[in-house]
């Protein structure tokens, strides 16, 4: 299957969580394969399904999803805003991720 099949299924998905993952699936395979534009345009689709869902702790994690196929700049500011809206554990596995060098500097500080 191309990702432009898997961006064509994930965009006919009607539930927001589940269109969300796939989309966020798409972008992974998409840049995983060097097409960083679709792989981008793919993202931003994904984040506006994120945003579309109405459970916080469900938005937090789709957010968290989409942040780790982002640069570190756009990632910082959706695992911002997941963090204020759900459970921390989803954003604080993507910053493990994203910037795998700020979560020892932080935790260490919490003792």
């Amino acid at each position: 299957m191309t990702t432009g099949r898997a961006a064509q299924i994930a965009q006919s998905i009607t539930h927001p969580t589940e269109q969300a993952r796939a989309l966020t699936a798409a972008a992974k395979a998409a840049a995983a394969l060097g097409d960083s534009d679709r792989a981008r345009r793919l993202a931003a689709d994904a984040e506006q399904a994120a945003r579309s869902i109405t459970n916080p702790n469900l938005q937090a994690q789709a957010l968290s999803a989409v942040a780790e196929i982002l640069d570190p700049t756009a990632a910082c500011w959706l695992l911002g805003e997941a963090f204020a809206m759900g459970s921390w554990w989803s954003p604080l596995s993507a910053v493990a991720r994203v910037a795998p060098e700020v979560v020892p500097a932080r935790t260490g500080r919490i003792r």
